[in-house]
């Protein structure tokens, strides 16, 4: 009884550490013109899925095997805007 419990719990611990190992590091920066999207989609080597233009920002989303990256443009890089959730 106790080897199993060994077991299960070596086995779950295992499991969490490849996870761990196995995430990606995240980034973020603020403030960055529209030009970023199209170095991030290089630098991930993702596809480029669509645009959605708002008032205030244009919401571009790009798109990997595994992942979904939305960035937020305002029309001016310099003015941050806060994005309602849509």
């Amino acid at each position: 009884m106790k080897t199993r419990m060994l077991f299960g719990l070596l086995l779950g611990l295992s499991l969490v550490l490849i996870v761990f190992a196995a995430a990606q590091q995240v980034q973020a920066t603020l403030g960055e013109s529209a030009d970023s999207v199209a170095s991030d989609q290089t630098a991930l080597s993702a596809t480029r899925r669509t645009a959605k233009t708002f008032t205030a920002y244009t919401i571009h989303e790009i798109k990997t095997e595994t992942m979904t990256v939305r960035e937020y443009v305002s029309p001016s890089a310099s003015s941050l805007v806060s994005p309602g959730m849509d």
